[in-house]
């Protein structure tokens, strides 16, 4: 074993801890995007005009029960 191998280790091989971590953060986005495009849509249905909805066959009351709903249901 030469000086140079002494001083470079060989790298550490990734542990599941780490790719736990990696998949729980990733999930974690996932989960926040998707919160933001159903709120934005919810959001785009609650300021669609009554003939709008009509042509995408949605009744007013339905569009107002579908916008007062929690970003995370």
């Amino acid at each position: 074993m030469t000086t140079i191998d002494t001083i470079c280790l060989p790298p550490q091989p990734r542990t599941s801890v780490t790719r736990e971590k990696r998949n729980f953060f990733m999930s974690l986005i996932y989960w926040i995007v998707l919160c933001g495009q159903k709120r934005r849509g919810r959001l785009a249905l609650s300021e669609m005009s009554p003939e709008q909805l009509l042509d995408i066959g949605i009744t007013d009351r339905e569009a107002w029960q579908e916008a007062a709903r929690p970003f995370w249901n």
